[in-house]
């Protein structure tokens, strides 16, 4: 899985799938502590989303997950209800998909003063910083990416299901699959060959083994793109560029002359689009930065 897929599962999980998120803290977390007990309930958990089972009857820790953009506030409500209702407990573990760092350092002294608990938090880049190469937490961390970044980019119109005609959206999904071969191919190769490889993964890009697409619809679908083109010059390309392909980064069932999109290409191209959606999300965020800096200096 690739570390992107997961940044932007957790950056885009909104405030009404905090039981989505607690899903998945609840089930990456069984390894860090097998001794994991998840209490939330629906007639209240006291402040409390799972606790740490001890066999002499303690709560040593308590667990609160959210996804509260407005973490601070979360965590003094929680920690000054959990002194109350269980004030044997020693530690808080605050689990949040935001993305907190050294930012809690002052919070943490001031809990501690106050309420007498340890605050521990895990957060995005807690996270990020576990789930790889341990199968479990890769899976579970697949699982939430399957829930949020699929039908985000779905919805953006890049993975979203194939027209019988062209569109505007179609040709922004092209040239965000043009981006990608330009990056993952050798240049050497001339960027006609790598657009119609780019046109071909695009019209492919919803396709898997049993869901096929025929080599007329391939043809059809992206002469759709250039109208004002020669079709058997275009299909040309397209023949040329589904040749080239082949067993790389497509499947080809030659009874039929069907295609599809490989599963690790298909998976790959996630990825690289999960990739992408982080770096514009970085770069937004640095151009209001930078520009908010500048208009208060």
């Amino acid at each position: 899985m690739f570390r992107e897929r997961l940044t932007l599962a957790l950056e885009r999980l909104k405030s009404d799938q905090w039981k989505i998120f607690e899903e998945f803290a609840s089930a990456f977390l069984t390894s860090q502590y097998p001794n994991l007990r998840t209490v939330a309930s629906p007639s209240g958990d006291q402040g409390r989303d799972a606790q740490l089972f001890s066999f002499d009857g303690r709560i040593p820790a308590i667990l609160q997950y959210s996804v509260s953009k407005y973490w601070k506030k979360k965590i003094r409500s929680t920690a000054k209800r959990i002194s109350v209702t269980f004030p044997d407990t020693t530690v808080l573990i605050y689990v949040t998909n935001q993305r907190i760092l050294s930012a809690s350092d002052e919070l943490k002294t001031e809990i501690t003063a106050q309420y007498g608990l340890v605050l521990d938090i895990h957060d995005q880049d807690w996270f990020l910083d576990r789930f790889a190469g341990d199968e479990h937490r890769e899976t579970v961390s697949e699982v939430l990416a399957q829930k949020i970044v699929d039908p985000f980019l779905a919805s953006k119109g890049v993975l979203e299901h194939s027209a019988p005609t062209m569109s505007s959206t179609e040709l922004r999904a092209a040239l965000t699959f043009l981006q990608l071969q330009w990056e993952d191919d050798t240049r050497e190769k001339g960027l006609t060959k790598l657009s119609f490889e780019a046109l071909v993964k695009t019209v492919l890009r919803n396709t898997n083994s049993e869901s096929r697409l025929a080599r007329t619809v391939i043809h059809d679908q992206i002469a759709g793109m250039f109208p004002s083109h020669d079709p058997n010059r275009v299909k040309t390309l397209v023949d040329s560029a589904l040749l080239k392909l082949t067993k790389r980064s497509i499947r080809h069932w030659e009874q039929l002359d069907e295609f599809c999109l490989t599963y690790e290409e298909a998976e790959r191209v996630k990825g690289r689009l999960a990739e992408l959606e982080v770096a514009n999300n970085f770069l937004d965020a640095e151009i209001r930065t930078t520009l908010q800096i500048y208009l208060e200096g």
